[in-house]
């Protein structure tokens, strides 16, 4: 059997096109839940982003005012996600809470 070691991180294989090595993180999966907020306040969050090179986060949170916390002290950086976990709803039964569409929309539109 035959390894192939082109996608390899080493000194023999460079990035693809020069300028990939100073494009900015874009961090596609930061959870910011309530247990987190006293220890790492939203200026102590995007200060670990800048001292990491994160430009931007899609970030979510149970319950959702970590995320609209984040976003609202960091709007240009944070992107917000819509988690549907509240109440009883968890990720393995969210799709059949019930009123589940109605918190949602509701959800969306605030």
């Amino acid at each position: 059997m035959s390894v192939s070691a082109v996608a390899d991180a080493d000194d023999n294989h460079g990035y693809i096109g020069e300028a990939a090595k100073d494009l900015p993180l874009f961090d596609a999966h930061i959870h910011y839940k309530e247990p987190a907020w006293g220890p790492y306040p939203p200026e102590a969050v995007v200060k670990l982003m800048d001292e990491n090179g994160v430009a931007m986060g899609l970030v979510s949170s149970t319950p959702d005012e970590g995320t609209i916390m984040l976003w609202e002290y960091a709007p240009k950086r944070i992107v917000p996600e819509l988690r549907p976990y509240h109440g009883i709803a968890n990720s393995s039964n969210w799709t059949r809470v019930p009123g589940m569409f109605d918190y949602l929309k509701w959800r969306l539109e605030k």
